[in-house]
């Protein structure tokens, strides 16, 4: 099967160079993530559990800052590194 990661899908689906593609993964990583905090700052009233949920999203929060500093120290994360079957 091979390498599968979004910049691949994007280069095929939308039959384009890698470049573009890593270009479309960033801006849709930037929409998810704004997606992601207006959502933790406005987290509905969970009764009871409140601080425990308001936790949980706070620490899901680390998993997204953690993936930020693993792409900058591997190899298939950088954008010069991708390989796409599309290649022009």
């Amino acid at each position: 099967m091979g390498s599968v990661n979004l910049i691949n899908v994007l280069a095929h689906e939308h039959d384009i160079d890698a470049r573009p593609a890593w270009q479309r993964a960033l801006a849709l990583h930037d929409r998810e993530l704004a997606e992601f905090v207006r959502l933790q700052s406005t987290l509905p009233d969970f009764g009871d559990l409140h601080d425990a949920v308001a936790n949980h999203v706070h620490h899901l929060s680390f998993v997204i800052l953690g993936w930020r500093g693993v792409d900058a120290y591997i190899q298939s994360y950088d954008r010069d590194s991708y390989a796409c079957d599309n290649q022009r």
